[in-house]
């Protein structure tokens, strides 16, 4: 008789609500982790997990003040979409859900350094090379894009900025 225990995955999923913060010139604001943290040196969006009874859109806000010092207003994040990447093999899996949120802010971010250890404001073509380069998390020039054509749409976003 086969042990079912055996077969069973180690797999997850985790919610972790993320911001694309938009500067004054359209450029977006990535983080790169720190060296002790999974996925180390990969360029990512502010964000992190949602606590339990927190929801989506308070847990951004104090993931980005947390990781950035940011604080922005929940009423001032338009809702993007929610997305999906998955991490791992059938046997071992993390499923990352990720509302996600699109806001602005000014001036230079003050990381947590066991979270982050280099920020940037990026172009979307910027962004795109550096995840060619396998340097990003999965999909961040996917869920870059696809704020920024929300923040279009609703009037948030500068014509001068090219999609």
């Amino acid at each position: 008789m086969k042990d079912r225990r055996a077969s069973r995955t180690r797999s997850r999923v985790m919610v972790v609500p993320c911001v694309v913060i938009l500067n004054g010139q359209g450029k977006v604001l990535v983080l790169r982790r720190g060296f002790k943290k999974r996925y180390p040196g990969k360029w990512e969006l502010p964000g992190g997990r949602l606590r339990f009874g927190e929801n989506p859109r308070n847990a951004a806000c104090r993931e980005l003040r947390e990781e950035t010092g940011f604080n922005i207003d929940p009423k001032n994040m338009i809702a993007v979409d929610t997305y999906s990447y998955t991490y791992g093999n059938r046997r071992s899996a993390i499923q990352f859900v990720i509302p996600l949120y699109v806001s602005k802010a000014e001036g230079e971010p003050v990381l947590t350094p066991e979270e982050h250890d280099d920020w940037c404001w990026m172009s979307l073509d910027e962004i795109k090379e550096l995840e060619n380069r396998g340097e990003t998390l999965l999909g961040v020039y996917e869920m870059v894009t696809g704020a920024l054509r929300r923040a279009k749409e609703v009037g948030f976003l500068d014509d001068y900025v090219q999609l």
